[in-house]
């Protein structure tokens, strides 16, 4: 099983935003959106 080179961007993004810069409110919201942001996408229709 391999990942696509934006979905690790993405998912280091996620990370540091999450454990460095925003509440957990912020963080809830956060996700969700870039969670659905990736599925989204084209590398994210793809599987």
């Amino acid at each position: 099983m391999s990942s696509g080179p934006k979905a690790m961007t993405h998912c280091k993004n996620l990370i540091d935003e999450v454990c460095n810069k925003i509440d957990l409110e912020e963080a809830l919201g956060f996700t969700a959106r870039m969670i659905a942001e990736i599925r989204a996408s084209e590398e994210g229709q793809e599987g």
